[in-house]
């Protein structure tokens, strides 16, 4: 009886260790497997918006209107067509290539000499390098930068 009580004893962890690996083994291959079932299918993209996005709504507000339909026109506008320098608003002789110093400014600002270096300094520019043509004005004592000191309407 004793013999039998020690085969128990020592086959019980080995047969546990045994039983684990199977389970082990036996799960690897199972999540190998390929799934039958159309639940665990991989989804295509986009596949499962569709099926959840509602039809879209049609309003006919537009059926009561009696303009005649505007055609888009037969030639398009070549991409990169010439565009006027000023069709901005912007003087680009001054300042870097992303500054906008405009070509008029607000008759707020006033026609005294000075007052267009005056308008900018007051809207935060600083001192502006003259590239080209001082077309505006702004650099009175011609050093090549505008709005400086020695420039009617900058402060010293």
């Amino acid at each position: 009886m004793s013999t039998k009580t020690s085969r128990r004893r020592g086959a019980g962890p080995l047969t546990a260790a045994l039983a684990l690996g199977t389970a082990v083994a036996a799960l690897a291959v199972a999540l190998t497997l390929p799934a039958t079932r159309a639940e665990s299918r991989p989804v295509p993209p986009g596949a499962a918006q569709q099926r959840s996005r509602p039809a879209p709504h049609v309003m006919d507000f537009a059926q009561g209107l009696n303009a005649p339909v505007k055609q888009a026109p037969s030639q398009p506008q070549a991409a990169g067509a010439p565009v006027a320098a000023t069709a901005d608003g912007c003087d680009h002789a001054y300042g870097d290539v992303n500054v906008c110093v405009p070509w008029t400014f607000p008759a707020t600002a006033g026609a005294a000499p000075g007052a267009g270096c005056r308008w900018l300094l007051a809207h935060g520019y600083p001192a502006l390098a003259v590239h080209g043509r001082d077309r505006l004005g702004l650099d009175t004592d011609h050093d090549g930068t505008a709005c400086d000191r020695g420039d009617a309407g900058a402060t010293d």
